[in-house]
């Protein structure tokens, strides 16, 4: 039996996703690699979503064995060792019959050009998004609107961004802000351009209307010529044969 859907219902809830890079100092494992690394997948503000995400899995480079790595519960994240770049795929998978979330993440190891690599501070990059369910099935919309518990502090919270509601409305009133000055923008233009094809249009009227009026004038010159040379000619007619009748 199909489940049913919450109709006209949407629901987000953020995520931050990334991967925190320690360099090991010049001290390489057997294996050659220069840093221990930590791909993650949370909440910003530290709440459990184990009530609606079922597992999570990092799907790393072929060359790591096993590639796909599964995380059935919080902190949903995985630490290796490593020493080349890649792109890793995050799969969420909900606890529902809905396909999975694709997400994905470049792991970055080294400091932006012109910076040292250090022991003391890792390379940090991570994303913020949202995941927005629209008209969610009914199991999923029961666990979405239940209060999610908080987890444990993380021993690498000291390195994540800090994010805060009072600083997401700022910036969500500053994009706010901007796009309704754009849009002033782009209403003033259209208003400028209505005038101007207004103007435009009204002027090839007045111009189609003269060259009518000029081309009129013009048949009415050809039809008095022609009229003219008629005459001429009935005229020269006339006097030829009162010519030839002397």
């Amino acid at each position: 039996m199909t489940e049913k859907r919450v109709r006209g219902t949407v629901i987000t809830k953020p995520i931050v996703y990334g991967t925190i890079a320690f360099w090991l100092g010049g001290k390489k494992t057997e294996e050659g690699h220069t840093h221990k690394w930590t791909v993650f997948l949370r909440s910003p503000q530290n709440e459990d979503y184990s009530s609606f995400i079922k597992k999570v899995v990092f799907c790393l480079h072929p060359s790591f064995v096993p590639p796909k790595r599964p995380v059935e519960k919080p902190p949903y994240e995985l630490s290796v060792t490593g020493w080349g770049e890649f792109d890793i795929n995050i799969k969420i998978y909900l606890d529902c019959q809905e396909k999975p979330i694709d997400l994905f993440h470049p792991l970055k190891l080294y400091p932006p050009e012109g910076m040292n690599s250090s022991v003391k501070k890792p390379v940090v990059t991570e994303t913020y998004d949202e995941l927005v369910f629209v008209d969610p099935l009914e199991s999923l919309h029961k666990k979405l609107s239940t209060p999610q518990k908080f987890l444990p502090p993380n021993p690498l919270a000291e390195h994540y961004t800090k994010y805060s509601d009072a600083a997401d409305l700022k910036k969500i009133q500053e994009a706010h802000a901007v796009v309704k000055s754009e849009l002033r923008k782009l209403n003033e233009r259209m208003e400028l351009l209505e005038k101007e094809s207004q103007l435009y249009s009204g002027g090839k009227t007045v111009k189609k209307e003269r060259e009518e009026e000029k081309t009129a004038e013009e048949e009415t010159q050809k039809k008095k010529t022609r009229t003219d040379l008629q005459d001429s000619s009935i005229d020269l007619s006339a006097s030829s044969e009162h010519f030839i009748s002397k």
